[in-house]
């Protein structure tokens, strides 16, 4: 098998922030436009809860925060939060970790 460098592949935009690159043998590779490490963090950088899920790293890759940021002030505030910058101050964190505290962290089948 020989090993293709990456003029072998054609790139198109995916999105906002995303490439997908058309491999010549058929299959697809999609990457993110940039991310200055190339890594997702292991906690939140809004909320410093770990990012556990894959929905916490599609968050990320859109947002750059987990999930439950992101349905909590991320998606409704979207051009704000991506254009403007703007995060939650600390005591709106606070609040929201509680609410998250007294949340049950698991689910029982019933049937």
């Amino acid at each position: 098998m020989s090993s293709l460098n990456d003029g072998d592949i054609s790139w198109d935009k995916l999105g906002r922030n995303k490439l997908i690159g058309h491999h010549p043998m058929g299959f697809s590779i999609i990457k993110p436009l940039s991310h200055e490490d190339g890594h997702i963090p292991l906690d939140c950088p809004v909320c410093t809860h770990m990012m556990t899920t894959q929905f916490d790293v599609y968050s990320f890759n859109e947002y750059e925060c987990c999930n439950r940021c992101m349905l909590t002030w991320a998606q409704a505030r979207k051009v704000k939060w991506i254009e403007g910058g703007w995060r939650p101050s600390a005591e709106m964190v606070q609040e929201e970790l509680h609410k998250r505290s007294k949340l049950p962290t698991y689910q029982v089948g019933l049937g």
